[in-house]
């Protein structure tokens, strides 16, 4: 009899604390949903902008001035969006400004990136956002640095791993196309990406 009621006992017990992790780990999946949610929404009206050209200036409140203003100039033109100076509101840039070679110091970190750093614009609401996405592909047609230019969606740390993990994929579909006449792309907005299949354009136009 004691035997059985303390098995009986241990198996409940099992069940119980079975349960209590289940329910932990729901409570942890819930509140990284939720911590996700709110970083999706604190992003979602930004734009990332890469290989756009930073002040040369050496005054940092000067720079952040020359950046929001090159900013707005090249929504303007050559993307000919009608924006106000109040649709911008803040402008970073991302990481570590590089630091002159003739400036150099012993104690300074030496930054070899010459690259110009992504430049993080959160925009007044998702009219704008949605209109500067759609703008952006006329900076294929445009001349000089400007062609050089990407305009991104701002991605969550999820969604960054998403959409390298589909990056990957579409690398290696390209590489087992055997025809050469299709390549793979990721397209889509944060959240709701998917991988394309394209025709290449043959010199010719085609």
């Amino acid at each position: 009899g004691g035997l059985l009621v303390s098995k009986q006992v241990d198996a409940k017990l099992l069940e119980v604390s079975s349960a209590i992790t289940v329910i932990k780990s729901n409570v942890e999946t819930t509140k990284e949903d939720f911590e996700e949610e709110k970083d999706r929404l604190r992003r979602v009206n930004n734009i990332v902008i890469y290989n756009f050209q930073e002040s040369k200036t050496e005054d940092s409140k000067q720079w952040a001035a020359d950046d929001r203003q090159a900013c707005i100039d090249m929504l303007r033109t050559p993307l000919k969006i009608d924006i106000e100076t109040g649709d911008v509101k803040r402008v970073l840039r991302l990481g570590r400004r590089a630091v002159p070679a003739d400036r150099l110091q012993e104690e300074a970190p030496v930054d070899t990136e010459t690259r110009p750093r992504p430049m993080l614009v959160e925009l007044r609401d998702g009219v704008i956002k949605n209109l500067v996405m759609q703008s952006s592909g006329r900076l294929a047609a445009a001349v000089g640095d400007s062609k050089k230019i990407i305009i991104g969606h701002d991605f969550t740390r999820k969604q960054r791993s998403e959409c390298k993990g589909l990056v990957e994929e579409a690398k290696t579909k390209e590489a087992q196309e055997q025809s050469g006449e299709w390549m793979y792309r990721v397209r889509g907005t944060p959240g709701h990406l998917s991988i394309v299949k394209l025709r290449r354009r043959t010199k010719e136009g085609g």
